[in-house]
């Protein structure tokens, strides 16, 4: 009996050191431990399913996930980076930022491993709708024109282009420009280019899609020529009154039109002025009154007229035959002395400040008594020319002199 009781306890010894050696090994040569795999692709599932709704992934455009696993070593050392797999599912998902959670899954292999860890857990998405828009195509030139020469307005073939994108990028798009080389160019010409969608800075949008791509450009060449402006008043003065001092500014202005057009020009006029308006203030802004075909070269040119309102008045100035200047007379002859001091009232008409300077001198008229003989004689005296001054009346016309002998 008791050397069945001894073979029991050499049994159980042995079992105990058994499993304490089973144990040592277990946690010394193959103990469970945590391996971490970095930058892990994360897939994108059911992007179709966001493209049935017109949405479109902003950002990212790739994510990366950092896994940890956890195993006994031997099973651990098993698994590859090649076996972890990484997705977010993108169904159901509408416009605007979303979180998506990351699945990791160990794929290809039979390791007794767990997932301890994702970083992240999740994707932050930005979705957009796709959205198209038409835009007006907008023809520019680059190069150095031929002297005397100037573009003309491009057509464009076709005018407008369909863009297409996500909606930030397509409202980005200020313009979509189709530019054509000008350089000495002096006949007018057509070329296909291709156009770009820039935004308000001037830089190029990419990544949105333009229908067509490509603009024909008829590009008409024009001359240069540089014209006096002509002023047409319509209507007449109030009474007693004239507009004087009239400047235009500019007085000559630069316009442009095919050679046979511009040859037939001498001056550019404007279109008719009321001459009502004008007394409401002392400069106006005038119109131009361009002929077809004819262009300003820079069409924001603006023409003001500055003008005077002045009184025109009359004045009355006497002057004695005696100081009239007789022409042709006989030395045997003489005007008598009632002749000489007879007198005429001459009456002019012209601008106040001009008459306030005209005096007696400036009207001595003539009288010819070429091939008179002694005695009676109607004469007509012949009054002389003064700028801007128009003689009215004279009181009286006709002058009876005398002529004597000496």
């Amino acid at each position: 009996m008791e050397k069945k009781n001894k073979n029991l306890s050499l049994k159980l010894a042995t079992i105990v050191v058994a499993v304490l050696l089973w144990s040592y090994v277990m946690s010394e040569v193959n103990p469970i431990i945590s391996k971490e795999f970095k930058n892990i692709t994360v897939n994108y599932l059911n992007v179709q399913s966001l493209e049935r709704q017109g949405l479109v992934i902003m950002s990212p455009e790739s994510a990366k996930v950092n896994v940890v696993i956890t195993g006994k070593k031997k099973e651990v050392d098993n698994v590859l980076a090649s076996n972890i797999y990484a997705e977010v599912d993108l169904a159901g998902y509408g416009e605007g930022q979303v979180r998506a959670p990351i699945s990791v899954k160990i794929l290809n292999s039979t390791a007794d491993v767990s997932i301890t860890k994702i970083s992240p857990q999740e994707v932050l998405f930005t979705l957009e709708k796709t959205i198209t828009k038409e835009i007006t195509i907008t023809p520019e030139t680059i190069g150095e024109m031929a002297e005397k020469y100037v573009v003309g307005d491009i057509v464009s073939e076709p005018e407008t282009i369909i863009i297409r994108g996500p909606r930030s990028w397509v409202n980005e798009v200020d313009k979509a420009v189709a530019t054509v080389d000008v350089t000495n160019k002096t006949k007018d010409f057509t070329d296909t280019v291709p156009i770009k969608l820039l935004n308000i800075e001037g830089e190029e949008v990419v990544g949105v899609e333009k229908e067509p791509s490509f603009a024909k450009l008829t590009v008409p060449i024009l001359q240069i020529k540089e014209l006096p402006i002509e002023l047409i008043i319509e209507g007449d003065a109030p009474e007693n009154t004239s507009i004087t001092n009239i400047l235009l500014n500019p007085s000559t202005v630069q316009v442009k039109g095919y050679e046979q057009d511009l040859n037939s020009l001498e001056n550019i006029k404007t279109k008719p002025v009321d001459i009502n308006q004008l007394l409401e203030a002392n400069e106006i802004e005038v119109e131009l009154d361009l002929p077809e075909g004819i262009e300003l070269v820079d069409p924001t040119t603006k023409v003001s007229m500055s003008y005077t309102f002045e009184e025109i008045t009359e004045k009355i100035i006497e002057i004695k035959v005696s100081e009239m200047e007789i022409l042709n007379l006989s030395e045997n002859l003489k005007l008598d002395d009632e002749s000489l001091e007879k007198s005429v009232k001459v009456t002019v008409r012209g601008l106040k400040n001009i008459l306030d300077e005209i005096n007696k001198d400036d009207l001595i008229p003539t009288i010819d008594i070429n091939n008179l003989d002694e005695g009676t004689h109607e004469v007509i005296p012949a009054w002389p020319t003064v700028d801007n001054v128009v003689i009215s009346k004279v009181d009286p016309e006709t002058i009876f002199i005398n002529l004597i002998t000496n």
